[in-house]
């Protein structure tokens, strides 16, 4: 996950939430295909192959943190 810059776990959190591209471009104010872009650098960097191993890489991720630091708090605290 240290590969990944600021706007990439943006885009990671919100791809582990289920949103859609498009969704997710309007919540950054950004486009869509800058959305695919960051996709393919994630999964990239990441090393994965699909949405679904980089879902489980995620939560991997998440239930690493401490306790009292969660998806929610993350979420939360990205878009203050």
């Amino acid at each position: 996950m240290s590969r990944l810059s600021t706007r990439e776990i943006d885009v990671l959190g919100l791809l582990a939430l289920g949103k859609t591209s498009k969704v997710i471009a309007y919540e950054l104010s950004i486009s869509a295909k800058t959305v695919e872009i960051h996709r393919a650098r994630i999964m990239a960097k990441m090393g994965c192959g699909s949405l679904v191993e980089l879902g489980r890489l995620w939560e991997a991720a998440v239930a690493a943190l401490p306790t009292s630091l969660d998806a929610t708090t993350l979420e939360n605290d990205r878009l203050d």
